[in-house]
């Protein structure tokens, strides 16, 4: 390759297909191809990438809610969206009856310690709510460029304030059955109490928005900011006691099941 006669590299170029064919044109002056090389233009990476339609020297910008070239995805937010709405609202439907009939069973019979787990089971169901509501959200003004709804402030305060509620509610019930202090010590045996790590993990998950969604999203945090890791030291720290009690709850049930196989090997013998 001659170095005597260095070449600029071309600020634009016109399209990839036009300096394709330039190439050929040049290699067919020069069968040899020796002077292909030296009248090959050269292109830097940005300028040469072959990516989207052949022809363009790179993909095109396009606005939220285009649907693409090659794509029909926008086919498919329309019933996701129909069928997340009817079963969230069914969902609903369900938890509110079921609750009005477990309350006025409670009222009249008393809660059984077996069921406490039960009263914190709302949760949950809040912060899937949520989480349905934001993707759908996010479907309607990303997928279909349609309007948002707006910040997610106000929705988020009222979600995690209803799940502090019912936390409060279920553990004042629990209180009166030492319910807690039993499950620490393992005197609590079973697979139910299990349901305790999920209003754990959903409370934590439901914190994460308020601070992210709610509270950055609307200008009131600033991401990484002194004040941003002391609000997320609380979701932190709920996951964290989450953690050590499914260990702990994990450990105990090991430890029934080592001991029910170990007294049904007696038996046998």
């Amino acid at each position: 390759f001659p170095l005597g006669e260095p070449e600029l590299l071309p600020s634009r170029r016109e399209g990839h297909g036009r300096a394709r064919g330039e190439h050929r044109r040049a290699d067919a002056d020069n069968p040899v191809g020796g002077g292909s090389l030296l009248t090959r233009p050269l292109a830097s990476s940005p300028e040469g990438c072959q990516s989207g339609r052949m022809g363009r020297p790179r993909k095109p910008l396009w606005p939220p809610g285009h649907h693409g070239f090659e794509s029909h995805t926008f086919r498919h937010p329309t019933p996701a969206l129909a069928f997340s709405t009817f079963f969230a609202v069914a969902a609903m439907i369900i938890a509110v009856l079921k609750t009005a009939l477990a309350l006025s069973h409670m009222l009249s019979k008393g809660v059984e310690e077996t069921a406490l787990p039960t009263l914190w089971i709302w949760v949950p169901i809040l912060t899937v709510l949520a989480i349905t509501l934001m993707r759908q959200d996010h479907g309607i003004s990303h997928t279909l460029g349609l309007a948002s709804t707006g910040t997610w402030l106000t929705p988020l305060l009222m979600v995690v304030s209803a799940q502090l509620f019912v936390l409060l509610l279920g553990g004042f019930a629990m209180r009166n059955h030492r319910y807690l202090a039993k499950v620490w010590r393992g005197d609590v045996k079973g697979a139910p109490v299990f349901a305790l790590i999920c209003p754990g993990v959903a409370l934590s998950v439901s914190l994460q928005f308020l601070i992210n969604k709610g509270f950055v999203a609307a200008g009131l945090l600033t991401s990484f900011s002194m004040a941003y890791w002391i609000f997320s030291v609380a979701p932190l720290v709920v996951m964290v006691v989450t953690i050590i009690v499914f260990m702990r709850l994990s450990r105990n049930f090991a430890e029934e099941r080592a001991n029910l196989g170990g007294h049904e090997h007696a038996l046998g013998s």
